[in-house]
């Protein structure tokens, strides 16, 4: 895809069903033929809320560069991917992001 001009990719969850070791497998299927350069995404409905589990994953372990969030998992239907659920968890192996989840703390 990356000869067409694509410069990210990505896996979609669209009906909340797959489970953690389906969003790893298929991130890193993509990664198998994507060309290094070609950033990967994942979207996930929050359904069966699996969404913040399978962000996590996809991005520890699938490849996934980028993850489609939103506050308090807000969207159409049964939402997205909770922006504050996923940062919590994506500080616990100690991944570096520059979201303050605390803005009305005193520096």
């Amino acid at each position: 895809m990356h000869r067409y001009g694509a410069d990210c990719m990505y896996v979609t969850d669209t009906g909340g069903r797959l489970t953690i070791d389906d969003a790893r497998g298929r991130t890193r299927a993509y990664q198998d033929v994507l060309d290094p350069s070609t950033q990967l995404g994942f979207n996930a409905d929050r359904k069966p809320s699996l969404s913040w589990a399978d962000s996590v994953v996809t991005v520890g372990e699938g490849g996934a560069y980028r993850v489609d969030a939103s506050p308090a998992g807000h969207g159409t239907g049964a939402g997205n991917t909770s922006l504050e659920a996923f940062f919590a968890a994506a500080g616990l192996p100690g991944w570096e992001h520059k979201t303050d989840r605390d803005p009305g703390r005193r520096r």
